[in-house]
This record gives structure tokens, sequence and C-alpha cells, in this order.
């Protein structure tokens, strides 16, 4: 039996759609912005090993798979610092260093949080949900890796 309140009128419908968006458009964003830092660091370790003086396919290998680990490593343990902070890992000394420049610089918003009580419930009720983008590109970028180095360690033999 249908409950009156159950019923979804016409007005609600664009609401949950346009939200449903928004979170989309923020995830591909997320991982728009996790690739390219992905991309950027492998790009950065891999040329920083000056793999064009290389010419063997073994060593190319080993320079492949070095440059796909530390960007995935990086990008894991990113997300492992975000989530230590929706964990409230952080809130004492990110209040400690409002609180000091809040003395330093008279802006409101450096000093409207006066003690940490009040800091720590404001901070617990507007928690932001973690996301498991940058743990899925990072583990992505490091299983590439772990390929290349499986392919150096196979022709080594």
């Amino acid at each position: 039996m249908a409950n009156v309140n159950d019923k979804v009128t016409k007005e609600e419908k664009p609401n949950t759609n346009n939200k449903d968006k928004k979170v989309l458009m923020n995830s591909l964003v997320a991982y728009i912005v996790y690739i390219s830092l992905g991309v950027a660091l492998f790009l950065l370790s891999f040329l920083l090993r000056k793999p064009w003086e290389q010419s063997d396919p073994i060593v190319m290998m080993q320079i492949l798979s070095d440059s796909c680990v530390i960007p995935g490593i990086l990008l894991i343990c990113f997300f492992l610092i975000q989530l230590a902070n929706s964990w409230g890992a952080f809130d004492g000394v990110i209040w400690t260093l409002k609180f000091a420049l809040g003395a330093l610089i008279p802006i409101n918003a450096f000093t409207k949080d006066r003690n940490f009580y009040e800091y720590k419930r404001f901070k617990i009720a507007n928690r932001k949900a973690v996301h498991l983008e940058g743990l899925i590109v990072g583990t992505i970028v490091l299983i590439m890796g772990l390929v290349f180095y499986l392919i150096y360690a196979i022709n080594m033999r």
C-alpha cells in the first residue's frame, strides 16, 4: 500500500536529476584531475631517466616500470592522506594554524572558531565523503608498473 508522501512530484524530479548530474560531473572532473596528475608524474619520472639514451629494451622496461610505480604509490598515498583527514586526523593541526594566523592577521575567516570544541563540532557536522578516484587511478597505474616489472623480470633470466 503506497503512502501519499511516497509520490514524487514533477518539481522534485529535475532536482534529483540535477543532483545526479552534479555528482557525475564532480566524479568525472576528479578522474580527469587524477589521470592528469598521474600522467604528469609518469612523464616527469620517465624523462628524468633519459630513455632516449637507452638502447637495451630490458633497461627500457625497467624505466617504464619505475615510471609507473612512482605515480601509482604517490596517488595511493594521497588518497590515504585524504582518508585520514576525513577521519579527523589533522583537525588539531589545522585549528592551531588557523588560530595562529588569526592572531597575526585579523581576518574573520581565521578567528570565527575561537575554541577547538566549536571547530571540531563544525568539522564533524560538515565532513566530506572520501572519493575513491585517487585510489582507483593509483591502483591502475601501479598495476601497469607491475606488468612492466614482470616483463623486465622475465627477460632478465
